[in-house]
């Protein structure tokens, strides 16, 4: 008797090719019970020496870490939380701290990744929306800040305040006008470079999740 090498089945010494895919390639073999491996036409079915079966790889979706949203949302806010910082540094030297809003982003996203997954890059779209999210508001929490620094240096030596009492008094300078389009003159340059950073990672989070179901149809 020989066997296939193709697809292991045992053949008759004078066939030519395999009956079962076709192949000409055999080597020599004693019986079905030295090999492992049964065919119908060569021996018993209750002689048949059954091989091994072995579990099946996991999946890349089950093989995926799986993300902890609460950690991930803490660390998009600390890491955030250093953009907002070099966003009031910027604007008390008289610069375009508009850039911080790229910068502010990227950092909360690497920041979820970290903290949710421990992997670069493996957040799907919770962690995109959330890094936009904590940055949008860290950016407003940065400008309120700086317009309340602002305060604080031209009132300080006419009024005696403090830094906090600038803070709680910025609300009521919203009704000059001047002041209000210069907010939305810097929190529109910040946003829209937000959205210029975060359009690339959300369509890549969209694409790994259509990717699954393609490769299944």
């Amino acid at each position: 008797m020989k066997t296939c090498k193709n697809c292991r089945s045992v053949v008759d010494d004078a066939a030519k090719f395999c009956p079962d895919c076709g192949s000409a390639d055999f080597e020599q073999t004693q019986s079905a019970e030295t090999t492992g491996y049964y065919n119908a036409d060569t021996a018993n079915a209750a002689d048949a020496v059954v091989p091994p079966v072995y579990p099946a790889a996991p999946t890349a979706a089950e093989a995926k870490t799986p993300e902890n949203h609460i950690a991930g949302i803490v660390g998009a806010f600390l890491f955030a939380l250093a953009g907002g910082v070099l966003y009031a540094v910027l604007y008390q030297f008289g610069y375009i701290a508009g850039i911080c809003g790229l910068i502010s982003f990227v950092l909360a996203n690497f920041g979820y990744d970290l903290f949710a997954t421990r992997r670069k890059g493996a957040t799907g779209i919770f962690g995109a929306v959330t890094a936009i999210i904590v940055t949008v508001l860290m950016i407003a929490l940065a400008e309120y800040v700086c317009i309340g620094i602002d305060i604080y240096n031209v009132y300080k030596e006419e009024y005696a305040i403090t830094i906090f009492d600038a803070l709680r008094s910025v609300p009521a300078f919203f009704e000059e006008r001047d002041l209000v389009v210069g907010v939305l003159r810097d929190l529109g340059i910040a946003y829209a470079l937000t959205l210029l950073a975060s359009a690339r990672n959300i369509a890549a989070a969209i694409n790994s999740k259509k990717k699954p179901k393609q490769s299944n149809a």
